[in-house]
């Protein structure tokens, strides 16, 4: 519905439609050319003392580009932007190989190659007892107030139908977490797994930053950098000594 305006306008109408006409005509690009990526590790690289994230710091001397944090009075220690490339896709690697060795050995805990429909279907089960042994219980007191039941024989069924209750709940949270076992599993298996080995398989042949990073970014939330001493330029051995802790994207579990 449409309603006149309670106030006069400030502009007519003749003047806002032209208005929309020129702005149509020169929308300005969301992110300017000069202002593309040039961090691989752009929003993703965190750091391990104050939780800023952190920059990229070129140079015009020639200089190999740092990764530093952008808190001055923050002591984490800067290193090489390429060593921190370099390591994160070392990490990202062997975090990949672990993984795939902790969902191999699930498999074998707790019954997990059991079918989901048979658990499903065993849940359902369970929650229909349950609302049988909550009506049963409701109908106790009904069946004491009538003087059906003494207060021992009411205390007696109570106990009873509150155990069968208590023993029901226990076995569905414990079908619960097999579903949830089994679907991080499936969800790992056909996205997580192959989408970290197409990012390392791909990431090195790339040459543009903003496709490095928006690549990273399809499997990783974060990446937390730690850097307690500085490097020597004459021992290469220290120039990697950092610490990097990542936080993949993992599977949502659906029951």
């Amino acid at each position: 519905m449409v309603y006149d305006g309670l106030h006069e306008a400030i502009i007519d109408d003749e003047v806002y439609q032209k208005t929309q006409e020129l702005l149509a005509r020169n929308i300005t690009p969301k992110v300017p050319a000069r202002r593309t990526i040039k961090n691989p590790l752009a929003s993703l690289i965190v750091c391990g003392k104050c939780g800023r994230r952190m920059a990229r710091r070129p140079y015009s001397s020639g200089q190999q580009d740092s990764l530093i944090c952008p808190v001055t009075s923050c002591d984490n220690v800067s290193s090489y932007l390429h060593l921190v490339e370099e390591k994160l896709m070392q990490v990202l690697d062997q975090w990949l190989n672990d993984y795939k060795v902790q969902l191999e050995n699930s498999r074998y805990k707790g019954n997990i190659t059991i079918d989901p429909d048979i658990i499903k279907n065993a849940i359902r089960q369970l929650d229909k007892e349950m609302d049988t042994y909550n009506k049963q219980l409701d109908s106790l007191h009904d069946l004491l107030e009538q003087g059906v039941y003494t207060t021992d024989k009411f205390l007696e069924r109570n106990k009873i139908l509150n155990e069968k209750m208590k023993t029901a709940i226990s076995d569905k949270e414990s079908l619960e977490e097999q579903l949830r076992l089994l679907s991080r599993q499936k969800e790992s298996e056909n996205v997580i797994i192959p989408k970290v080995e197409r990012v390392i398989e791909l990431y090195s042949g790339l040459d543009d930053p903003a496709l490095k990073n928006k690549l990273l970014k399809e499997v990783l939330d974060k990446v937390v950098y730690l850097k307690t001493t500085k490097g020597n330029k004459n021992d290469p051995n220290t120039l990697d000594d950092f610490e990097l802790v990542l936080y993949p994207h993992l599977p949502k579990i659906v029951l």
